[in-house]
């Protein structure tokens, strides 16, 4: 049975990106990219290769000084060229329009440990809604510009 363990961080856009309380990146990046017309930086980084399980890929999102992180744990199951892959599907899903309060995926369970769900709460917002047995519902949103500049990250790498 594939199990993953899930983490969210949700840094929300009220702390400064200068603040201890903001992960630093991980090691080793997956591209990063910068929107001139809304000032925004992009970023995906993770703490090991493509072909390694048990590690971080982290979402990163930096406007007007503001940062918002997203960190998933790929498990024992996943490698986080597996992760990305699925997440990159669910950007595309989301970007090729869908009806409000779609599903667009799963990653984990809450049995192993923990989940995130994905769906496309309008057809401008995506949500990752992170649940584990010992913490409430945690969500993080993307928008369809942050999911287009994810799916681009993605495909470079």
């Amino acid at each position: 049975m594939k199990s993953l363990l899930v983490a969210a961080l949700l840094v929300v856009g009220s702390m400064a990106a200068s603040q201890a309380q903001i992960p630093a990146p991980l090691a080793i990046s997956l591209g990063t990219q910068t929107d001139s017309a809304s000032n925004t930086t992009y970023s995906i980084s993770t703490s090991g290769h493509s072909d390694q399980n048990r590690q971080e890929v982290q979402f990163r999102i930096t406007t007007e000084g503001k940062t918002s992180v997203v960190t998933l744990l790929t498990g024992r199951q996943k490698t986080v060229g597996q992760v990305t892959s699925l997440i990159a599907k669910v950007f595309q899903k989301f970007l090729a329009g869908q009806p409000a309060n779609t599903f667009l995926g799963k990653l984990g369970s809450l049995e192993k440990g923990g989940e995130v769900v994905f769906i496309a709460e309008s057809p401008d917002t995506l949500l990752f809604n992170f649940s584990n047995p010992d913490q409430p519902l945690l969500s993080s949103v993307f928008s369809r510009a942050d999911a287009a500049a994810f799916v681009a990250l993605l495909e470079r790498k």
